[in-house]
């Protein structure tokens, strides 16, 4: 059938598209992850001895638990350089996944999952980059939250949005 044929003309354009989106978003993660990582060791000199370092927020940007002492600061670059390194390390560790039963072409499967997890490491590591600028403002009593406050529910919708996006991709694409 004709849609048929315009599906099986536009796999080839979608493997090469979405291996090179995957690996725009790989290089992007480092960007920001290594970015952040580098920023929190300088702004991590600044913090008071006593620090209470906030660690949770809640959906408004609140500070829902923290921690004692400066060095609980150090979650964050942790955090940031483990996005930045996380693609290439599973790259080198993991096996081949076992895509479900109702696909039916596993490169672009496992494709679209490469994308969608940058995606999801990119909005995780501009979230984490967020925290690490503005924790130290609030351990300094300059905000009380994450600025502005909305910045949690966009994360989360972004998540939301990359999974339901991915659902479909893959569907199309890989079944």
């Amino acid at each position: 059938s004709a849609r048929t044929r315009r599906t099986s003309s536009i796999l080839p354009r979608f493997a090469t598209m979405g291996v090179q989106l995957s690996s725009l978003l790989n290089g992007a993660n480092a960007i920001v992850g290594i970015g952040s990582a580098l920023r929190a060791l300088q702004l991590f000199r600044q913090l008071p001895p006593g620090a209470v370092v906030p660690v949770k927020f809640g959906f408004w940007g609140e500070v829902m638990n923290s921690w004692d002492g400066r060095l609980a600061y150090l979650v964050y670059p942790c955090i940031s350089l483990s996005i930045a390194f996380a693609p290439a390390i599973t790259r080198l560790t993991s096996r081949e996944p076992k895509a479900p039963n109702w696909v039916r072409d596993a490169q672009a499967f496992g494709t679209v999952m490469d994308c969608v997890t940058g995606g999801a490491l990119l909005a995780t590591g501009a979230l984490i980059a967020a925290c690490t600028e503005q924790v130290p403002k609030i351990v300094n009593r300059e905000q009380d939250a994450l600025k502005p406050e909305w910045l949690t529910k966009a994360y989360l919708a972004t998540l939301g949005g990359l999974y339901v996006t991915g659902y479909i991709w893959a569907r199309r694409a890989a079944s």
